[in-house]
């Protein structure tokens, strides 16, 4: 008799296993205890099992000891059986759920729950990818799970405590790079894009051919880069080019035009001499010449030269009216190495009267030290042609413009990255 016990043991452990490597529900292996055989349990009553799990709306769950005999029982063995299936209900029921491989682990009729997962392959044999998180830079985080933390990120000494952190990391740009001034909260910002083809709000006009590093290599020896904000550029939407209504509006085509802005690019100069790069805001398309068309073609130009000089100048319109200011510092020659330049305009008041403040940034060794090159503030008297269109003839550009520029002549071969143009908030 213990050697048929033994074999029942051994037989009922046996089937237990086998039914529950085909992931079936524990309401299939409960049954009436003294044997009595069910054909089946209504689909019904098997959802208010918490266990119940179903692969179509339609299912009938089978039970697994069809008889139409009675079956002796045996107390030590129902004890042994019942021990069992509450060991096995423990082991599913403790087992936790594995997120991204599209299974129901732990058994709760749902897959990957309170998993961040997407874009399932639909080949059943594939796992779904797991979206990683963007890298934060300045929070000392590894935020896209590559076990590295802030890569790719030019910031030193970031604070580890979590407050200092989240403090210390607003003070720098998608890109790592140091902001002079912060970003208006929601406010305009352009990020250039690792493809930028594919992005409307900018318009190159020229090849970009990508560097193994990640940064660009352009060509061209006239480099016009336009950059728009969320509302696009649409020059039927702008109403009038008379600079003295403009004014009046404070935007030339759009409520949310580029006005107050830093913007922001490394550049690398290969190739080139006797020129400079230059950032501008303000205005719309640089073409025509004088009213009505070149009226449109109205900044502030922040400019870096070759030999490392810097300067501002005012265009009043294209292409006849530019003024020009006087040469900031000179950082020395930019041939052939990482340069960091940034433009910045915003409006202030003075006396009363809106004016506007202009700063030029450099970080000359490539290593997120800026300093202040030249600044000048536009408060009047800076230029005497500004009535061709329709304004003061020293008209101050107070206003929005819909396209914010990168530009360059007579280089044949630049390097470019970190390109951006945000709306600021001035500390003044």
């Amino acid at each position: 008799m213990k050697i048929i016990s033994n074999n029942k043991i051994l037989f009922v452990s046996f089937l237990l296993t086998i039914l529950f490597s085909f992931n079936l529900s524990i309401p299939q292996l409960v049954q009436s205890t003294n044997g009595l055989s069910s054909a089946h349990i209504s689909e019904t009553a098997a959802k208010n099992d918490p266990f119940y799990k179903t692969a179509r709306a339609d299912q009938i769950i089978y039970d697994f000891f069809p008889s139409t005999d009675k079956i002796e029982s045996d107390t030590n063995t129902n004890e042994l059986i019942n021990q069992l299936i509450n060991s096995l209900i423990q082991e599913k029921v403790a087992k936790p759920e594995i997120c991204g491989d599209g299974q129901d682990n732990d058994g709760n009729g749902m897959a990957d729950e309170y998993c961040n997962v997407s874009n399932v392959p639909q080949d059943d044999n594939q796992s779904p990818q797991v979206e990683p998180e963007q890298e934060i830079c300045g929070d000392g985080q590894d935020n896209d799970g590559n076990g590295m933390a802030d890569e790719n990120c030019n910031i030193g000494n970031v604070p580890q405590d979590d407050n200092k952190a989240t403090e210390e990391k607003k003070k720098f740009d998608k890109f790592g790079i140091l902001k002079i001034y912060p970003t208006k909260q929601d406010g305009e910002q352009w990020y250039m894009k690792s493809n930028p083809d594919s992005d409307p709000h900018f318009s190159p006009q020229t090849k970009l051919e990508k560097n193994s590093d990640g940064s660009f290599k352009v060509k061209s020896s006239k480099v016009r880069m336009g950059v728009f904000t969320s509302s696009g550029f649409h020059p039927e939407k702008i109403s009038t080019l008379n600079h003295n209504r403009i004014a009046l509006a404070g935007y030339m085509q759009s409520p949310n035009d580029w006005k107050d802005v830093e913007i922001t690019g490394y550049v690398k100069l290969n190739s080139g001499t006797n020129d400079n790069f230059v950032w501008y805001a303000r205005g719309g398309r640089h073409t025509g010449y004088g009213s009505p068309q070149g009226c449109e073609g109205v900044a502030y130009k922040g400019e870096l030269f070759y030999d490392g000089s810097t300067r501002w100048t005012k265009e009043q319109w294209h292409t006849g009216g530019y003024v020009f200011g006087e040469l900031g510092k000179n950082i020395g020659s930019i041939k052939g190495k990482w340069v960091g330049f940034k433009v910045i305009m915003y409006n202030i008041v003075q006396n009363d009267k809106t004016v506007v403040k202009l700063e030029v940034w450099v970080d000359k060794n490539n290593n997120n030290d800026w300093i202040k090159a030249t600044e000048k503030t536009d408060k009047g008297g800076w230029g005497n042609t500004g009535s061709e269109c329709g304004g003061k003839s020293d008209q101050i550009i107070t206003w929005g413009g819909p396209i914010a520029a990168f530009r360059w002549d007579g280089a044949t071969d630049v390097d470019i990255k970190n390109f951006s143009v945000r709306e600021i908030v001035s500390t003044l």
